[in-house]
């Protein structure tokens, strides 16, 4: 790697580093502070639960959780891990691992190759699809319990998903690994099947028909078997979760299932819209390429295209399955954006190598100029306004600890400082994380718990 890549993979580390730091914990974060209380949803907080300590209690309250609440093991376990260690750590390494999910897209991309030899261009264009074409940016990428559901978890699907693209395009590759191989990919299986319930199912769908061509063309490796065997292993983990159920009941009870049978189902369809528009900019792009040049991709070409078809129907499907979740869940669409940018990169990737010409000079040109504005503006924007609110919510820290001692509920004033820009700020082409606590709610019982303090109330 030479030193145009590092720097680039350099900046783009410091950026969300910068972000990371800014970012105090938020929501739910205070609630896995502590050992998940036996049959408690989340933020149900008794008063004789206790901080987590060791790895011992993070392994009990991982078990209350998939007893109580839902089956995402791998991302539940890196979020209690964190919290117990502290957020700086996770500040680091999450910043490595936003570097690492750019490597794998580039990889996919690439015929599955693991190569340093990097092409700063689609480096580049892969941070911004990342940063502009995500409506759930901080909420996946840099809130702690967000980034470790669905950042941390997609970089395990990627790695999993990709010594089967390496395969794919060549069959020779990957032939004379056998038992130790075979036991990675399976554990790799189980892992990557607990992360997504709305996008296991469509690889397990995938995965199932390629291996049965791969049987009947005699490429049907070990760990092809048992790696599949652990995705469908640990898709089994993550829906027959007896915590699954109970959620359920309890979201019912408080009220935050939102009605499927309402009119013409109003969220879930703002909900769509909403982020398709975010990603209509690389539907476009993928859809004019398979409806103008499909027929003009010549034989050696035609696996690229496979991947792009494949891709663009795991993205469409986990997107749309976002219409049978009943409750909020735009988060969800970083799902279909990760697929939808791996064939983007593969659809250049077949301008590459072939003489077909997609976007022409003058057209790049112009869309590098406004992508360079857009990030330029939208990055200044974000850390000014997520700068903002740390040092605001930092003086409401330093309030907080310096009132440990006090027997009685305290009382803080908190004045959002960009209250005057939630228009903007809130129209998710900015990111921004916002304070932790600004009105009166159960968050504060939360906040109030984690310092160590009786309660807190907010005066606005």
């Amino acid at each position: 790697m030479n030193k145009k890549r590092l720097v680039v993979f350099f900046l783009i580390f410091c950026i969300m580093y910068v972000f990371n730091i800014f970012t105090p914990l938020l929501n739910d974060d205070y609630f896995l502070a502590f050992i998940w209380p036996v049959g408690a949803g989340i933020n149900e907080l008794p008063k004789n639960v206790t901080r987590i300590a060791d790895i011992f209690d993070v392994l009990q309250s991982l078990k209350s959780y998939y007893l109580s609440w839902g089956g995402r093991i791998p991302g539940q376990f890196f979020m209690v891990f964190f919290i117990w260690q502290g957020k700086e750590y996770f500040n680091f390494i999450n910043s490595l691992i936003f570097v690492l999910l750019i490597a794998e897209i580039y990889w996919l991309s690439h015929e599955g190759k693991i190569s340093f030899d990097f092409k700063v261009s689609y480096i580049l264009w892969i941070f911004f699809s990342l940063w502009s074409f995500n409506f759930a940016f901080t909420e996946t990428f840099l809130w702690l319990s967000g980034a470790c559901e669905y950042l941390w978890t997609m970089v395990l699907l990627l790695a999993f998903l990709t010594p089967y693209v390496q395969n794919y395009y060549d069959s020779s590759l990957l032939r004379k690994y056998k038992v130790f191989f075979s036991i990675v990919m399976f554990l790799l299986g189980v892992l990557a099947g607990c992360s997504r319930e709305t996008l296991v199912c469509w690889l397990i769908l995938v995965l199932a028909f390629w291996l049965h061509r791969c049987r009947l063309d005699g490429n049907l490796q070990a760990w092809k078997i048992t790696g599949f065997i652990g995705l469908c292993v640990g898709y089994a983990l993550l829906i027959f979760a007896p915590g699954n159920n109970a959620r359920l009941v309890k979201l019912e009870s408080m009220g935050a299932i939102i009605s499927l049978s309402n009119g013409v189902l109003s969220y879930k369809l703002a909900e769509l819209v909403m982020t398709l528009l975010f990603h209509v900019f690389l539907w476009y792009f993928l859809l004019n390429f398979l409806f103008r040049y499909r027929t003009k991709v010549n034989e050696t070409e035609k696996k690229y295209l496979n991947i792009i078809k494949l891709s663009a129907f795991i993205a469409f499907c986990s997107w749309l399955m976002m219409m049978l979740i009943p409750t909020r869940a735009v988060r969800t669409s970083f799902v279909a954006l990760t697929f939808l940018i791996i064939a983007a990169c593969t659809t250049y990737r077949i301008q590459e190598n072939s003489e077909i010409i997609i976007l022409s000079k003058g057209t790049k040109s112009a869309l590098k100029l406004l992508g360079c504005i857009y990030m330029v503006l939208t990055i200044s924007v974000s850390l000014w306004g997520n700068y903002t609110n740390w040092y605001c919510w930092n003086s409401i820290v330093t309030q907080l600890k310096n009132s440990v001692n006090t027997a009685t509920t305290i009382t803080i004033k908190v004045i959002p400082p960009l209250s005057g820009y939630k228009w903007f700020l809130g129209s998710g082409f900015v990111h921004l994380t916002g304070l932790p606590i600004y009105k009166n709610g159960p968050l504060n019982t939360l906040i109030a718990r984690y310092y160590g303090l009786k309660g807190i109330r907010v005066i606005q």
